[in-house]
């Protein structure tokens, strides 16, 4: 369905057409994104489908995830509800970021899953998700950068979202506390936060994961 090919795409800026999956493949690229650079780390899960322990527990600590299917290939589109239930098991109270990736977009002729369908499965998701969708083609190069630029958009959003919530938690449960601050979040890696320190020069960075 071409996970590696869009992550390949992203990260090195060209199409590889014969690409032996291992059982994870992780990637990191910087990018502007509203006059910031920020550091992505990207776990390529297209060799897991088999290690469904070490797909379970990098689902866990990622930050947003990227949804692949195949426009040719109705079977790809059916077991993107796995994916979804599984983001929903790992992430029960939290809104995710999603990017749904309709890739292979350049094979019109063969297109088998139509727009409508496409359609209900993202009205069925957005009230759990903030999900975004982009027709795409790691072979060309269409909607590649753009669906990565908008997932690390939507990750920015959630987090900023749930950090104000916790400060209106806090707020409520010390208003005479002049003291009170935020603790600052981790860099996200493979396999979750990291407790190393980031210095200000420094990118910020964000982890996801590609289903």
């Amino acid at each position: 369905m071409g996970k590696s090919a869009i992550t390949c795409r992203f990260v090195f800026k060209k199409f590889l057409k014969d690409y032996t999956c291992t059982i994870e493949d992780f990637y990191t690229n910087k990018i502007r994104i509203d006059n910031e650079m920020v550091e992505l780390d990207i776990l390529d899960t297209a060799g897991m489908e088999m290690f469904r322990i070490v797909r379970d527990v990098n689902i866990k600590f990622r930050d947003g995830f990227m949804l692949v299917f195949d426009v040719a290939d109705p079977e790809s589109f059916e077991k993107l509800d796995s994916f979804v239930q599984l983001i929903k098991q790992h992430h029960p109270d939290k809104l995710m970021p999603v990017v749904l990736m309709g890739n292979k977009v350049d094979r019109t002729a063969d297109r088998k899953v139509s727009h409508e369908e496409v359609l209900g499965l993202l009205k069925s998701i957005s009230s759990t998700f903030e999900v975004s969708y982009f027709e795409c083609s790691a072979q060309s190069g269409l909607n590649i950068d753009e669906g990565f630029s908008t997932l690390v958009r939507s990750m920015k959003k959630v987090e900023h979202l749930s950090k104000n919530r916790l400060s209106s938690r806090k707020d409520r449960k010390s208003p005479s506390d002049p003291k009170l601050k935020l603790q600052e979040p981790t860099r996200s890696g493979c396999c979750g936060p990291s407790k190393h320190k980031r210095s200000k020069a420094a990118p910020k960075s964000s982890g996801c994961s590609i289903l």
